[in-house]
């Protein structure tokens, strides 16, 4: 009788290990409940297992690896409630999606290379949502980032606009389009201007170092732009928006199609101003007449369900005139973006991924007088990278890649008379585990190694892990980063007139050791988080003056250890059925340990504040909006004679007002009506904010 009991528990205990092991497959549609639409491109979960999948071109989709124990389904895209349901005996669930801004059920990828739901990701992630991007009435990624994200400051510079995100300006934030880098332009900065807002699904934003992940230059943090997908059969758009003072003009097109296998977009926009005169006591600064062109392709085929092909293009053209009454010269800068991709999934546990990607940009001067056109620069920057998403079981997943990366700058002075080109290039070899030790502990590792041509191997690994206690999230994170230097700085040489200005070829690598700890809270009405980070750059690169025989000399040299500490804060609620407020407030103290100051041109607190009342159950749906910036006082420092002296520039708040509303004109065909008021309060006291003042502006968006 004992051994028919010990039998019996053994074979308990093996069924219960054989039913756990099972799996089974669960198939649906998921489509728009207002159009009844299938919608493409839906991220469709089984819990607890967290099996994933995303729905194909009909807005189908198929889980093989579920979990006899997942009792739910959900399935979420951006700009949709999340929708879950039981899994019943039947194989087959289907959804219909309903519209909607709830932040935490919109999915990722920037923070961990993977598919995750914003409040599932252990890696925290800003977001702005594209309903976030219309209602601000933003029309570049620039605009978008400075009037929807918190955490990003931006810094005066006659030459470009800084962005600065925890600390570290643009020399040390990588930027992203669908998860491909973008190549600078002006001191190295990367031109967000030239991608439309009406072209962007969301941003997201990393803070700090992720080096790991995305090499070089990912020290301060990551900006990925996520650019619209199809949605529906057929969709398209043709907006025009005009601004009076500066007489600012800007029409915008996108027509998309989606059926047999076929997913196609394209996108294209003209922007002009007649541009603007600028002046204070200190300086004079001139926006010159400007005239912008964009036009932007993708092309994708799904030749099985486990196999497609896709190709870029983008092309932007900027066209300043010369801001000297005398000159006929015109400025014409170029970016050509292009590439290729396979999506391959051999097995249901490989997902693989090879892309080709490359970006280039041009500066020209034309129309001279009596002279041909004269190429001034140009900067090549170009990728080629493999990767596969592995997923062993429901609680482990890895990320193994290889990446390539070659780059070309071309200047007709900086380099001296003898050189015209410089190039390097660099590959690397990746891999991440994102684990799941019990349902409320994530924890992910990383590690990349780079092999420079010029400064040899490197390792960057990191640490990420996220505890989940009821409705609050726990996070910590220590990562390594990686900043080879510029070739410009490496190389420079040559007469500002003025001054001399020449490279340092003994130039080491910038590093970075960063951490933080974060707490969140979700409710169903209101996300509160709180991040407390420090990063410590060593051997920073900087610019100094020394006076010589033949005048002065400007030069670089690995000098500053920095230290950079922080808090940030966000709060997103929801109130009184139609109104919505987001908050976010940052501190940030930097110092050069070597000096002893606080770096140069940032802002010790800055934040943002919104509020938005929104009506979609109207006949004719409304939103009003209003956004403010904060920025404290910023430091620079001045050499006069033997001392460096210490000047504040003004604090500063800049508001903006959006009216929106949409009236249907026939079946799906809708008239969107946008009416703003930038810079609210005429704020332009000083050069802190180049603007040329309160603006009014009014637009009208066909779409369907």
């Amino acid at each position: 009788m004992k051994n028919i009991k010990l039998l019996s528990l053994l074979l308990f205990v093996l069924l219960g290990i054989y039913v756990k092991g099972q799996t089974r497959t669960v198939t649906g549609q998921v489509t728009d409940k207002k159009t009844g639409e299938p919608l493409v491109g839906v991220h469709v979960i089984a819990y607890p297992s967290q099996e994933i999948t995303i729905t194909n071109f009909d807005g189908k989709y198929t889980l093989s690896k579920v979990q006899t124990d997942d009792t739910t389904i959900k399935a979420s895209i951006v700009g949709y409630k999340e929708n879950s349901k039981s899994i019943d005996t039947g194989a087959e669930v289907n959804f219909a999606m309903e519209e909607t801004t709830d932040l935490l059920s919109e999915v990722v990828v920037t923070g961990t290379r993977t598919l995750k739901t914003l409040e599932s990701t252990p890696v925290l992630t800003k977001l702005v949502t594209e309903q976030q991007i219309e209602a601000s009435g933003a029309t570049t990624a620039l605009d978008a980032l400075e009037f929807a994200m918190p955490g990003v400051s931006f810094e005066r510079d006659p030459h470009t606009t800084l962005l600065s995100i925890q600390g570290l300006n643009n020399r040390y934030i990588l930027v992203l389009l669908d998860g491909q880098r973008l190549t600078g332009e002006t001191l190295d900065q990367v031109n967000m201007e030239r991608i439309d807002a009406n072209d962007i699904e969301r941003i997201e934003v990393l803070g700090g170092a992720a080096s790991a992940l995305y090499g070089s230059n990912a020290v301060g943090s990551v900006v990925n732009i996520i650019t619209k997908k199809n949605r529906k059969k057929w969709q398209g758009s043709l907006e025009g928006r005009y601004s009076g003072k500066n007489r600012d003009l800007t029409n915008n097109l996108a027509l998309g199609y989606r059926g047999k296998g076929l997913d196609f977009r394209f996108s294209g926009f003209r922007r002009s101003t007649k541009g603007y005169q600028l002046t204070s006591e200190k300086d004079t600064i001139i926006s010159p007449v400007a005239v912008d062109y964009s036009a932007r392709v993708d092309a994708a085929y799904k030749i099985s369900e486990q196999l497609r092909i896709g190709l870029k293009g983008r092309y932007f053209q900027n066209d300043d005139e010369d801001t000297n009454p005398k000159s006929t010269a015109h400025k014409l800068a170029q970016n050509y973006t292009y590439g290729a991709y396979l999506d391959w999934k051999p097995t249901d546990k490989h997902f693989v991924q090879v892309k080709a990607n490359a970006d280039e940009a041009k500066q020209t001067l034309t129309k001279l007088e009596n002279k041909p056109d004269y190429l001034s620069a140009r900067t090549k920057y170009k990728t080629i990278s493999l990767v596969d998403t592995y997923t062993l079981n429901r609680g482990l997943q890895f990320v193994i890649g290889a990446e390539y990366n070659f780059e070309s700058v071309f200047n007709q002075t900086v380099f001296g008379k003898d050189e015209t080109t410089k190039s390097v290039n660099d590959w690397n070899a990746f891999v991440q585990a994102d684990c799941k030790i019990v349902p409320s502990l994530d924890f992910v590792a990383g590690l990349r190694y780079t092999n420079h041509e010029t400064y040899g191997s490197h390792y960057t690994p990191k640490f990420t892990m996220m505890h989940t206690l009821g409705k609050f999230k726990f996070r910590g994170n220590i990562a390594w980063g990686y900043k080879a230097p510029t070739m410009r700085r490496l190389y420079y040489n040559f007469s500002h007139g003025s001054f001399f200005v020449k490279g340092n070829p003994n130039l080491e690598p910038e590093t970075s050791f960063y951490t933080s700890l974060s707490s969140e809270y979700g409710g169903k009405n209101i996300n509160v988080s709180v991040n407390l980070f420090k990063n410590k750059l060593q051997d920073k690169i900087v610019g100094y003056r020394t006076r010589t025989k033949n005048g002065v000399l400007y030069t670089y040299k690995n000098f500053a250890d920095v230290r950079i500490k922080g808090i940030e804060t966000f709060l997103n609620v929801r109130f009184l059925k139609n109104f919505s407020s987001q908050m976010g407030y940052n501190y940030i103290n930097t110092k050069n340990v070597e000096t002893g100051r606080q770096i140069p041109g940032t802002s010790r607190h800055f934040g943002t504040m919104g509020l938005t009342w929104a009506n979609s159950k109207m006949r004719y749906p409304m939103t009003l909006n209003i956004v403010a910036r904060v920025h404290s006082n910023r430091i620079y420092y001045r050499q006069e004679k033997k001392k460096i002296v210490e000047e504040e520039d003004n604090g500063y708040w800049i508001c903006r007002a959006t009216y929106t509303q949409d009236f249907p004109i026939y079946k799906e065909v809708n008239l969107k009506v946008q009416l703003g008021v930038d810079n609210i309060f005429d704020y332009k006291k000083d050069l802190t904010v180049i603007n040329s003042g309160r603006r009014f502006w009014g637009g009208l968006k066909l779409y369907f």
